[in-house]
């Protein structure tokens, strides 16, 4: 083969390899829609204490709970776990730069020995995580 032809695929493949290609990925924890159900549902207009039972919660977030702990006298908490995770970031062939961005939730129902919602708690981590691709910032 003549010297330039070698330069020339030389070249090329210096640039395939340092040519970029970007990484998306998004995972949910649990059930995918989980969450949102969770948030629509505009807890306080659904959900009412003293009233709403646990059949009526299986049925608004259309999955059991997570986990179910039992307390004295039989009352119950009902624990969803629900989040998600985010994965940015720039794939080369030598070198990778990936962000992951992870936040779980966590909501918990309180029910009473007669099975009526007594109280309940909701936390929004995963509401707004974003996008980051460079893993070197907060």
């Amino acid at each position: 083969m003549k010297p330039v032809i070698l330069r020339h695929i030389a070249l090329a493949a210096t640039l395939l390899a340092a040519l970029p290609a970007c990484t998306f990925n998004r995972q949910r924890i649990n059930d995918s829609e989980l969450g949102d159900k969770i948030r629509a549902a505009e807890l306080e207009k659904t959900l009412v204490k003293g009233v709403t039972t646990e059949a009526d919660l299986v049925r608004l977030t259309s999955s059991p709970p997570t986990s179910i702990l039992l307390l004295r006298n039989d009352q119950r908490v009902y624990i969803y776990n629900f989040g998600q995770a985010k994965t940015a970031g720039l794939t080369l062939i030598l070198v990778n730069i990936l962000k992951t961005n992870l936040a779980i939730d966590t909501a918990l129902f309180f029910f009473g020995t007669d099975g009526k919602l007594r109280d309940y708690v909701l936390s929004t981590n995963s509401e707004e995580l974003p996008w980051q691709w460079w893993a070197f910032s907060e």
